[in-house]
């Protein structure tokens, strides 16, 4: 029987600049599943942007998967999507309001 692999946090910000923060990155000699990712508004509407930047590599308009995504007033978005990340890739969260907007992803080092 196969053992049961539960998902863990991978990484947890708030940003605290409109420059945004690193969410996470894969650490040397591990891949990674991103299996799911909460972004949770505390305060007034605002706009998130997501990108995942391989290694390597300065974010560009191509690694975006949201891009001034609009989110309301005390409001928690959810989505389940399976992301496969390499050693060195980055996972990076930009806020309109900082502060205020709190990112999660869930998922597995193998």
């Amino acid at each position: 029987m196969a053992d049961t692999i539960i998902p863990k946090i991978l990484g947890q910000e708030a940003p605290t600049t409109a420059a945004g923060a690193t969410l996470y990155t894969v650490p040397d000699m591990i891949r990674a599943q991103v299996q799911s990712l909460y972004v949770c508004n505390r305060d007034a509407a605002a706009d998130f942007s997501i990108s995942v930047t391989p290694k390597n590599e300065v974010t560009a308009p191509k690694h975006y998967i949201f891009y001034n995504q609009p989110i309301a007033k005390n409001v928690t978005y959810s989505t389940k999507h399976m992301i496969f990340l390499n050693e060195g890739d980055v996972v990076a969260v930009i806020s309109t309001s900082p502060f205020k907007i709190s990112f999660t992803i869930f998922g597995q080092e193998t």
